[in-house]
Formats: structure tokens, C-alpha cells, sequence
């Protein structure tokens, strides 16, 4: 039997800890090695872990300095003596029969990168399913690196079975259960540098290295939405953190011929914007005055990147409400834009009741 090794970095999460820690431990596949990391939370989540570890001898704790993120993913990835390595976020949970699902398809296919789709866990504890891949399929990444490229960044490929279901980028770090020969042999690891999106980096990199990606239609992940992670909280360096992190990706597929990639980038690119505006002029904790916000937000539309993406003519990876958006923010000016968020989170919020 395979073993599997889980990396569940750990930091303010106490309230979420247990059930995360409790599906983890109570799968029905039971050859695991449960690495986790306690990146110096000040709660009292490491209390939390010492006292699974005593009860799972399967359970390595490590208790470190806070490093970030990609530091304690980093330290579980060297630590992992299985077969396999995964990460679980630990605000996240499992169905208990997720790996026994999984170990099949790894101990039949032997790929170097299997993927799968979660439950996502929305405003009011609404459950959206993210389907990644309609069924299970093999890819040669000579044929189809475009694809699975166009896959992490957009999110806008693949099929529905289910109105439920909702269309995710490939771009998360819980989605993957890969070949722990395969993370040494190449050196994967998380960008440690990095402040944002960098699932993303990690994502794009081993799809890239990899010889067999396999995608299944297991969904047995459920994932958490957070209002303070760090892709959705108040950040006001958000613009110049979003548009570093593009010219990073920028200058490893700047060069491509492919329409595909080309018409990728500019739709993440158009995310990033989104998400960068939503952080910090248009996010609520945000403090500066109108004048300040209309400045800034006049200024970011002139990043490099992200007027490229306004303005550019690809429309294949948008759905139609981010055509519209983009259609909005090439003619409006800092003022209607900001009257359109504003008339969006409305509608969300009254959606929500």
C-alpha cells in the first residue's frame, strides 16, 4: 500500500482546527503520514496539534517561528516520506473516503500529478461544487500543455454536469496529490518570496515539469472561503503585489506564440485587476478619500498588464459577466467604476440574504 503524505501548514484557524484535523485523521485509507506545520500561531491551534499527535502516531508536528505560507508548505514538502504528498488547508475538511478514492487512481495510473475538485463553502454556508475535470482524463502535456496552462489561470475550460457546479482555475495547492519523487527530482517548492497567488506559480510549475497529469472527478475537498485570507483581505499594496506577481508569470510565458496562453494571461490578468481593486480602493476597511480613490484607481488601469488586459480583444476565457466588466472599465472612467462596484457588492449582498 502507498503511503500518502498530508502537509496541513497551520496559523489562526483554531476554531476550524478540529474538523479539519478530525477528517484527516479519520480517513478510511489509513496509510498516511500527517505532517503539520505550526507556523508560530499565537492561538491556541499548536495546543490543538500536540494533543492530535499524542493520540496519532501517524502525526509529525513541527512548531516553527511564523515564516509564511510557502515557508511551513516548504518545510512539510522535505519532512514527506510517502509515496505521495498533498496539502490540506487547515480551515478546509475531507470526506473520510477521499483518499481511498484517490490511491487507486495513483496505485493504477502511477502519475506525476493527479487532480481533483472540492466543495467550496460560500457566504451563508452555501456549498457550491468546483468541478475541475468532468471525468477521469489522461493528458500527455506534449499535446496539451496549452490546455492545462489556459486550465490554472482561467478556470474557464471543462463542462458542468451539475447547475451546482462551478468551473475553478487549477491553480490551488489542495487540488493535487503529486509523486514525491517527481517534487525531489525537480526541486518543486513554493515561492517564498512571494505575497500573493503563489498556489498559482507552484500549480504552473509542476504541470509544466510533469510527464502524466491525471484528472479525476472525485470531489471530496471541501474548501472554506475566508472574508480575511489573504486573497481577499484589505491589502492596499494589492495593485502592486497582483502586478508583480503577473510580470513573474509574464516573463516565463511572455514569449509564447500560442493564442491560448496569450488569451490566458489576459484573462488572469483581468482577475488580478478585479481582485486588486476589491482589496484596496473598493474594500471596506479601505480609508482614503474619493479624490484618493479615483487617483488611484485612474493610475493601476495604466499598469502595463492590466491596460493590456482591458483593452486587449480576447474574450475566449470570460464569462459573460467579466466581459461586461472588462467592456466597463476600457470606457468608464475612476468614478463610474466605482459606482459599478458599488452597485455589484449590493447585488451580492442582497443575493445573500
Amino acid at each position: 500500500m502507498d503511503k500518502i503524505s498530508i502537509i496541513v501548514p497551520v496559523y489562526k484557524v483554531e476554531q476550524y482546527l478540529r474538523q479539519c484535523l478530525d477528517s484527516v485523521v479519520n480517513q478510511t485509507y489509513k496509510n498516511l503520514e500527517i505532517i503539520i506545520i505550526d507556523d508560530g500561531s499565537p492561538d491556541g491551534c499548536g495546543t490543538i496539534c500536540d494533543e492530535y499527535a499524542k493520540k496519532d502516531q501517524r502525526i509529525k508536528v513541527i512548531h516553527k517561528t511564523n515564516s509564511g505560507l510557502s515557508a511551513a508548505r516548504n518545510d512539510g514538502i522535505r519532512l514527506a516520506t510517502g509515496d505521495w504528498l498533498t496539502f490540506v488547508d487547515s480551515d478546509d475538511w475531507l470526506e473520510t473516503d477521499y483518499f481511498e478514492h484517490m490511491v487507486h487512481i495513483l496505485e493504477t495510473d502511477h502519475p506525476d500529478v493527479l487532480c481533483a475538485g472540492g466543495v467550496y463553502l460560500e457566504e451563508k454556508n452555501r456549498a457550491l461544487k468546483g468541478r475541475l475535470f468532468c471525468q477521469k482524463t489522461s493528458w500527455s502535456l506534449q499535446d496539451n500543455r496549452d490546455y492545462l496552462i489556459a486550465k490554472i489561470l482561467t478556470g474557464q475550460i471543462g463542462n458542468k454536469k451539475e447547475p451546482s457546479e462551478r468551473l475553478v482555475r487549477l491553480g490551488a495547492a489542495w487540488d493535487k496529490i503529486c509523486s514525491t519523487s517527481f517534487i525531489r527530482k525537480h526541486q518543486l517548492f513554493f515561492d517564498e518570496n512571494d505575497r500573493a497567488w503563489e498556489d498559482i506559480w507552484f500549480s504552473l510549475n509542476s504541470i509544466l515539469l510533469a510527464k502524466t497529469v491525471i484528472g479525476c472527478e472525485v470531489i471530496g475537498y471541501h474548501y472554506r472561503f475566508v472574508e480575511k485570507s489573504i486573497t481577499k483581505g484589505y491589502n492596499p499594496e494589492k495593485p502592486q503585489v497582483n502586478h508583480a506577481f503577473l510580470d513573474k508569470v509574464e516573463r516565463r510565458f511572455g514569449n509564447s506564440s500560442s493564442s491560448t496562453i496569450r488569451e490566458a494571461m489576459d484573462a488572469f490578468s483581468l482577475h488580478l485587476f478585479n481582485n486588486a481593486l476589491s482589496c484596496s480602493f473598493m474594500h471596506p476597511a479601505c480609508t482614503m478619500t474619493r479624490n484618493q480613490i479615483y487617483q488611484g484607481i485612474d493610475e493601476i488601469k495604466r499598469y502595463p498588464y492590466f491596460y493590456r488586459s482591458i483593452h486587449s480583444r480576447g474574450h475566449r476565457f470570460l464569462t459573460h459577466k467579466q466581459r461586461m466588466l472588462k467592456t466597463a472599465l476600457r470606457i468608464c472612467g475612476a468614478r463610474e467604476i466605482v459606482l459599478i462596484y458599488r452597485l455589484k457588492e449590493t447585488m451580492k449582498s442582497r443575493k445573500a440574504k
